[in-house]
């Protein structure tokens, strides 16, 4: 339900009005995760922090300290938005339609989704959850009616890639009462979209079920085991409670795990990474990672006869043991006996092994030095990613190889300039 409001707050870059970017990588990112947090019972400013402190003695906002370490690559940003249980003057009053029609615009303003070799993963504890599911149908009706960043909310929905939710109430939670037993007083609209048999909630989630299916996005998330303790204080009493938040019925989505002796609160805040919660989290987002880098290979691979493989077997593994030792191999032939073939097969068999990656044929090998480099840089490759459109008016440094995995194939080289090239990449590589 509600998490404990953080003291204060670790000061972090706002992008927009509602997204804070907890992590940024040094050099380009490769993945963007997303964090929503859940209802709050009061209103706090750092409800983006602190629903996900680790329980450790160090408290940490574990999405800056440790999933950097884990996704070196990633950004990490987390949003805000009015969670607020209960009513006043200016808080608890949006639902959640507006809430999700105005976080979808602030992550557009935010440059997520825009990329499309940068997946999104969307992570939801509770209510975050829905607001997930309402914001990616909020962004397809927008996308359905041609609006003016009508591509922006398409390349936002193709980015996505996955989503993981603690505690999500798919199917909403009890009734919302506060902790002696009544009904809450001055209830936020948004406490109706969690109640059980809730139609709109229902709708929600068939909806949002169709829209992943037909963008093939990846589900998973955990749910509480024990019942959560929650407190009320007025002036003269402190009233507790000891209550299942969300039932695992109502959590169950895609795959799926209950975890032991955790409740609706502890389930984002793990106590150590060795926390099943965070496991299940850091795997889920590893497995994304994986399924987008393999894409890119496949989309970078060089296209080569089915027999291939069969003919140049014993060559194959020769190579391959040679490039043990040595960092560069020359593939010497008369002509059609197929150089270009194993070549072409040694570089779709090695290249998830590098960072860099570049297959550059004879033909395009042509002018002096410059040019040259020139047309290396625009065949280069990152992570399955051109590091360049174009070579173009681009100024390529051999320096910027340094210390840098890169696996380069020049194939039907001609003169001595292409050899130094090789020579001086490799000995800049190394």
């Amino acid at each position: 339900m509600s998490l404990p409001p953080a003291n204060s707050a670790t000061a972090v870059p706002r992008l927009s009005d509602s997204v804070y970017e907890l992590h940024k990588p040094g050099v380009e990112s490769l993945l963007d995760v997303v964090l929503f947090h859940g209802l709050q019972s009061s209103h706090t400013s750092v409800a983006h922090l602190s629903t996900w402190r680790s329980r450790g003695w160090q408290k940490e906002v574990w999405p800056m300290t440790w999933l950097p370490e884990e996704f070196p690559g990633a950004r990490i940003r987390s949003v805000t938005y009015d969670a607020c249980t209960t009513t006043s003057a200016e808080r608890g009053r949006l639902d959640l339609y507006c809430t999700a029609e105005s976080l979808i615009q602030d992550l557009i303003f935010a440059k997520l989704g825009q990329d499309p070799w940068r997946p999104v993963i969307l992570v939801g504890h509770g209510y975050g959850g829905l607001v997930i599911k309402q914001m990616c149908l909020r962004a397809r009706f927008r996308e359905s009616l041609h609006l003016s960043n009508e591509e922006q909310m398409a390349g936002f929905l193709n980015c996505v890639k996955g989503i993981f939710f603690y505690g999500t109430p798919h199917h909403g939670m009890s009734n919302f009462l506060s902790p002696n037993g009544t009904h809450l007083k001055d209830a936020s609209p948004l406490v109706d979209y969690v109640k059980l048999l809730c139609a709109e909630s229902a709708r929600l989630h068939q909806d949002f079920d169709v829209l992943r299916r037909s963008y093939k996005w990846s589900i998973a998330g955990v749910g509480e085991s024990k019942p959560t303790i929650t407190e009320a204080g007025s002036q003269n009493a402190v009233a507790v409670s000891s209550k299942m938040i969300v039932v695992e019925a109502s959590a169950r989505y895609g795959d799926f795990t209950v975890v032991e002796r955790e409740d609706h609160v502890s389930l984002c805040q793990p106590e150590s990474r060795t926390s099943m919660t965070y496991i299940r989290l850091t795997a889920f987002i590893q497995s994304i990672d994986l399924q987008v880098k393999r894409k890119r290979l496949l989309d970078n691979f060089l296209r080569v006869p089915k027999m291939a493989m069969s003919i140049h077997s014993h060559l194959f593994v020769e190579v391959q043991n040679i490039l043990l030792t040595s960092p560069i191999v020359g593939l010497c032939g008369m002509g059609g006996i197929g150089k270009t073939t194993l070549a072409k097969l040694l570089f779709n068999e090695l290249c998830a092994g590098f960072e860099y990656t570049c297959f550059v044929s004879g033909c395009k090998l042509k002018g002096d030095d410059k040019e040259v480099e020139r047309v290396v840089y625009s065949f280069m490759h990152h992570n399955g990613k051109q590091v360049a459109e174009s070579g173009e008016n681009k100024e390529w440094k051999r320096t910027a190889l340094n210390r840098k995995t890169l696996l380069l194939v020049l194939d039907d080289i001609d003169n001595d300039s292409h050899v130094e090239l090789l020579k001086d990449i490799s000995w800049i590589n190394n």
